[in-house]
């Protein structure tokens, strides 16, 4: 144990010594490595908070706390676009306005890339959880390594290789709960004037789904006759298909 080392701050400055020689050191008598973050519209509460068990102040931060920034920055192609529709709106050149709205729908309103915004999102169905975040990919590798870490450490658990994937919400499709789960994208949907579906989250039935769905229904390619149901009732057909 001598080889390793523990580093850790308090009021008197800086240390640095042998796991061996910092065992009767609390834990909690380190102070914190760097400030809680404060910014307006935070929905957590981060800070040094009394414990009763330790009979001192302990540091908490929520992993939420990821989450940063109230909006991405604006596109810094789109906003010179817009620079360009109001310059030719001046001169009165209805036909360059046309062409650079076409133009700026092309493209992104707001920055994807922004690094002063983060969002992560988690939901959970038994042992199936599914999370969502905006940021690059070598922070969601982060985010996967801390979530293996744990189930090994604290629940004794294994993170499934083949079932925990990392994948681009807009080009691949995340399954979860035999649903498929992706950001949409379509420049030509416009409602209001906005075009209102990107990158919203939709839920959507995989095609193999559907295709082994209908092949219950289906003989020689062609819908299958159900002789049976002829002289039911149409409350009695509805209620038998929707119990299969």
């Amino acid at each position: 144990m001598d080889r390793f080392e523990v580093g850790w701050r308090d009021d008197e400055g800086e240390h640095r010594r042998p796991l061996t020689d910092v065992l009767s050191v609390e834990f909690e008598a380190g102070l914190p490595v760097r400030g809680f973050p404060s910014y307006r519209g935070q929905r957590h509460f981060p800070g040094l908070y009394w414990s009763a068990t330790t009979g001192g102040h302990v540091g908490f931060e929520s992993w939420l706390e990821r989450d940063r920034g109230r909006r991405r920055r604006t596109h810094r192609a789109y906003e010179i676009v817009e620079n360009r529709i109001a310059r030719a709106r001046r001169h009165g050149d209805r036909e360059a306005v046309r062409a650079l709205r076409r133009e700026r729908r092309s493209l992104p309103s707001q920055d994807p890339h922004d690094p002063g915004y983060r969002r992560l999102r988690y939901v959970r169905y038994c042992d199936d959880f599914l999370l969502g975040f905006a940021g690059p990919k070598s922070e969601a590798v982060e985010i996967k390594e801390k979530i293996r870490t744990f189930l090994r450490d604290e629940l004794k658990l294994e993170l499934s290789e083949s079932k925990t994937l990392i994948t681009h919400a807009t080009s691949q499709a995340a399954r979860f709960l035999g649903y498929e789960i992706r950001a949409q994208h379509a420049d030509t949907k416009i409602t209001r004037n906005r075009r209102a579906v990107n990158g919203a989250i939709g839920l959507f039935v995989p095609r193999d789904v559907i295709r082994d769905r209908c092949a219950r229904y289906m003989s020689g390619g062609k819908p299958a006759l159900r002789g049976p149901l002829l002289h039911d009732e149409d409350f009695t057909i509805v209620a038998k298909y929707g119990s299969e």
